[in-house]
């Protein structure tokens, strides 16, 4: 799509990502519990999402700090993240950190 400015000139409006299907959004609470973590809290995240396995790689994703954020999405967009939630949700549980997911 094309928009017009000021003078000649014309610029492209960004598409908004993901491309998603809005009308199959939920709503999620996503729960998580570090437990490597020196202070012991839970930490929840609201989240918009498709389904339970996106409401969780978001939730990780807002949970992880802001240094190791790059590392994060590269492990879920690469070939080892897992492929399905149960999956994800153990291997988290492995390096524990317990996650609960809930729509609302």
């Amino acid at each position: 799509m094309t928009e017009n400015t000021k003078g000649h000139s014309t610029r492209h409006k960004a598409k908004e990502w993901p491309l998603t299907n809005k009308e199959n959004m939920k709503i999620y609470v996503v729960g998580i519990l570090d437990l490597s973590a020196y202070d012991l809290g839970l930490e929840l995240f609201k989240v918009e999402a498709e389904n339970e396995y996106d409401a969780l790689k978001k939730g990780m994703l807002e949970f992880t700090p802001d240094e190791y954020k790059e590392h994060e999405i590269e492990f879920q967009n690469g070939a080892i993240c897992p492929p399905n939630f149960e999956s994800l949700t153990g291997y988290y549980n492995v390096g524990d950190i317990l996650t609960k997911v809930i729509e609302i």
